[in-house]
Order: structure tokens, then C-alpha cells, then sequence
């Protein structure tokens, strides 16, 4: 599909641009990701749409939710090295090496319909990967507009807003499979 495929250049195209930068960068661009949906109005907000437009759960257990396995994740890679040599073994000859796999599909459930993406969202990034994301159609609205956040944020930090992108028209089991099968 060509919409598929214009999401894809525009994520590749982005990270591109960020291929040379540093851990400290990528951390950078992880806590900018995780602070918008941790932020309390973002937190509230979310929550809010979450529940409105997937009919499940409630706000108050949403905005806790959302803010601690933002937290939770956050606390649990930060201190993670993704990018260079992670392992330099001169006694046994081994070196491992990390860097970025691509252009990441994040396929998203309606349950969790900020906070999973959200994480999907810090996992591609504090790995220098950009992500593309394909809701489920009722989580949609919500997603659109947390992706939206983070890539306000992601400008902040004058990296390329296309690092994340989402699904924005109509959402099918047809698109979702074509970003799938495109994705690196």
C-alpha cells in the first residue's frame, strides 16, 4: 500500500539522521518520549480518551497505570547501553556490538491504549530505532494523539519528529499487515 510505504521512507529518512548520535542522546530522546505520557496532564488526558474511546477500565486506574509502567520501564533501561560495543572480551576474543535494527512496527491493543505504546515508543528509541504504529481502530484517536506528544518532544530535542509515527487513516487488518511485512 502506498500509504504504508510513504511511513516508511519518512521513518527511515528520520533515522538516518539520527544513525551517528550517541547513548546519551538516545537517552535523551527515551525520557522526552516517556515524559509525555508521565507528565500529569498528559497522564489525565490520555487516561481520559483511553477510556472513552475503548469503553474499558477507568480514568483514575488509567492515569496510574499509564504512569507507572512508564516509570517502571523508564527505571529498567535507562542505564542500558544500545548503541557501540556492549561487550569487550579480549581474553575470549569476544566483541559484541549494538546498533539499530530499523524501522520498528508496533502492532497496539485497545486495553492498554496509551501506556503500550508509550513503551513501544521508548524501546525503539533509547535503541536508535524509529517505530511506526498501527492502533487497534478503537484506540486509535488516543494513540494519535500520544504520538503526537512525543513527537512535539522529539523536536524539542531537535531530533526528527518521523522517529514515530502512527496509523493515522482508518486502521484495517490490511494496513496493519502491510506495515508489518514492510518493517525491518
Amino acid at each position: 500500500m502506498e500509504y504504508i510505504d510513504k511511513l516508511i521512507n519518512k521513518s527511515k529518512k528520520a533515522q538516518n539522521k539520527i544513525k551517528e548520535k550517541n547513548q546519551k542522546f538516545l537517552n535523551k530522546l527515551t525520557i522526552a518520549a516517556a515524559w509525555s505520557i508521565y507528565k500529569d496532564e498528559n497522564a489525565k488526558l490520555l487516561a481520559g480518551m483511553a477510556v472513552a474511546d475503548t469503553g474499558l477500565g477507568n480514568v483514575t486506574d488509567k492515569i496510574k497505570k499509564n504512569k507507572n509502567k512508564i516509570i517502571g520501564s523508564l527505571s529498567d533501561i535507562l542505564n542500558t547501553k544500545t548503541r557501540g560495543t556492549i561487550i569487550d572480551d579480549k581474553t575470549k576474543g569476544i566483541k559484541v556490538l549494538a546498533k539499530p535494527i530499523g524501522v520498528i512496527a508496533s502492532l497496539t491493543p485497545s486495553t492498554n491504549a496509551a501506556a503500550t505504546p508509550a513503551n513501544h515508543i521508548m524501546f525503539a528509541l533509547k535503541c536508535g530505532n524509529s517505530i511506526i504504529i498501527s492502533p487497534s481502530p478503537k484506540a486509535q484517536r488516543t494513540v494519535i494523539k500520544l504520538v503526537k506528544l512525543v513527537r512535539r518532544n522529539l523536536v524539542k530535542l531537535k531530533a526528527p519528529a518521523d522517529l514515530v509515527q502512527c496509523v493515522s487513516i482508518k486502521n484495517s487488518l490490511e494496513i496493519t499487515k502491510d506495515l508489518s511485512s514492510k518493517a525491518d
